[in-house]
């Protein structure tokens, strides 16, 4: 939205539309200890991501991000953090019935 690919319109219902998603807090044991490891191993400045990264580690699960450089960083030793353009290229290639 503030980058105005979104109208106020669009945002609103898009908002609207994550509010009705039920969501579960979650701590894992080892988390903010396994965030840092990850921070540290690929230089990263916050650990926001790496924490996400960390909760799928240990959940074993996949981490979708938008953050391309982070997901650059750290793809070829952390699999399971997956782009979000792959996940749209997926659908885009499912649509057209292949």
């Amino acid at each position: 939205m503030h980058n105005g690919s979104f109208t106020a319109e669009d945002g609103a219902r898009a908002f609207a539309h994550l509010d009705m998603i039920p969501v579960r807090i979650v701590s894992a044991p080892g988390l903010r200890n396994r965030s840092r490891e990850i921070a540290e191993q690929f230089n990263q400045r916050l650990v926001y991501d790496s924490l996400y990264a960390a909760l799928a580690d240990i959940r074993q699960c996949e981490f979708w991000t938008a953050d391309t450089r982070f997901h650059r960083v750290v793809k070829e030793d952390l699999p399971y953090v997956k782009h979000i353009s792959e996940y749209l290229a997926s659908k885009n290639y499912e649509r057209l019935g292949s």
